[in-house]
């Protein structure tokens, strides 16, 4: 993530995503010679906001181990979209990955549960169920797939936005052209519980249709719809959160992972320095969807629901929590984080 929701869960799988092809080149070569290389992928583009943390994170680790530890890491999904990365990591031909929620998924689908549609609407709460259950049941869920977490990176907070018509209520949602992400299962309930049908897409694919009108409406983090351009062909915002889309930095780990491979000192190195630059990623994407959030409201029309609006999407939100938890992702899991989001 991240997350990954609402009709458009493409923003937290995919924010990185662009509808351009990789280039072969777009990447950080290990440049030192002398020390041990780790292939880490990422969709984010090197000219952004992320690539300019990661960036920040190999020169740490390249300088404080002595020169003798290098991040070789490639951008703008170069080595394939997030559960391509995962694979490749699997099969040892990269090392870590730093990916949204559609990547963690791929290793523990559970995880989706932090960005259901209504379960999180500040930073503050997500903060204290993370900080609780990542230790407690997270963390041990991906050591046993052979996986490490060294540290998060939030996405943003999703918003409603459309053409046409204000999206006020979940029934308003009849009167548009949705869609979700292919194999996203929290997408397509939440359609089916809408009672409205919505066709597959995959990220490249959002902005020739919002274009031709194919489809007329998003949720997205602002940051996220601003760089993917979809903010322009919108007409209408509703300031309830949806939701938050979270992301993380992750190492393949075991017997035969080049990271277990390394000396303690390294491995230290790598958790350290990865929570820290996750850390730091976290604090600058929460300031710039924020900005970016102010940036839509200043350009579309606002909706404000009232106690009674917010209301009535709190309870379509509980008919997909309960469709989706005890299928999907594990009914236990959701309601830690659901009660942990008290």
């Amino acid at each position: 993530m991240f997350a990954k929701r609402l009709l458009a869960g493409a923003a937290f799988f995919a924010t990185f995503a662009t509808a351009g092809l990789a280039l072969a080149d777009d990447k950080t070569p290990c440049e030192g010679g002398a020390g041990t290389c780790i292939k880490i992928g990422t969709l984010a583009p090197k000219q952004s906001l992320w690539g300019s943390v990661f960036g920040a994170w190999a020169k740490a680790v390249f300088e404080e181990s002595g020169k003798t530890l290098e991040l070789q890491i490639f951008y703008n999904g170069n080595q394939g979209d997030e559960p391509g990365m995962i694979a490749k990591m699997r099969n040892n031909q990269l090392d870590g990955a730093a990916v949204t929620a559609r990547g963690l998924a791929t290793v523990w689908p559970h995880i989706l549960a932090f960005q259901l549609p209504g379960m999180f609407t500040d930073w503050g709460k997500l903060d204290a169920a993370r900080n609780k259950l990542m230790p407690e049941v997270v963390n041990p869920a991906f050591e046993k797939a052979g996986f490490r977490i060294v540290g998060m990176g939030d996405v943003g907070v999703a918003h409603i936005m459309s053409k046409r018509e204000p999206v006020r209520l979940p029934g308003d949602l009849k009167s548009h052209k949705p869609y979700y992400i292919t194999g996203d299962q929290t997408g397509l309930t939440l359609l089916r519980v809408a009672g409205v049908s919505g066709q597959p897409l995959e990220v490249p694919q959002i902005l020739p249709s919002l274009k031709n009108n194919t489809i007329d409406i998003v949720s997205a983090p602002a940051l996220a719809s601003e760089q993917l351009q979809w903010t322009p062909e919108m007409e209408h915002i509703n300031t309830m959160p949806v939701g938050i889309g979270i992301g993380g930095l992750v190492f393949k780990v075991g017997p035969d992972s080049k990271f277990n491979g390394l000396s303690e000192a390294h491995r230290e190195l790598l958790k350290r320095t990865g929570k820290n630059a996750g850390d730091v990623l976290t604090g600058r994407v929460r300031g710039a969807d924020s900005a970016a959030f102010e940036r839509a409201k200043g350009k579309l029309t606002v909706f404000n629901p009232d106690a009674a609006q917010t209301a009535a999407w709190q309870t379509f939100f509980g008919q997909v929590y309960s469709q989706v938890c005890g299928s999907a992702i594990d009914a236990g899991f959701c309601q830690k984080v659901k009660d942990a989001a008290k």
